[in-house]
């Protein structure tokens, strides 16, 4: 993960919130997206024994935001926890 301005990671109207989502979920977002929500992944399979430790888990949510399919089992597995 490379560090990223600010702005790199800025959202905007609702709109555009919107557009950065749906590109997250299509694999199709910017790399600096992609890395800040798989941080957060991250965390949350490790908290949610998903993982047994965070690099794990870091390169498991990076391999879920490459992949449709994976995304969806990744997603399913954290709400499970809740």
């Amino acid at each position: 993960i490379r560090p990223v301005l600010l702005k790199e990671l800025s959202g905007g109207d609702v709109l555009v919130n919107a557009q950065i989502l749906t590109e997250l979920m299509s694999v199709n977002a910017p790399e600096a997206h992609r890395d800040a929500v798989a941080v957060n992944v991250a965390a949350a399979l490790v908290v949610t024994n998903q993982a047994k430790n965070y690099p794990e888990a870091l390169a498991n949510a990076h391999a879920a935001l490459s992949n449709p399919h994976l995304l969806q089992k990744t997603l399913a597995k954290i709400t499970a926890f809740a």
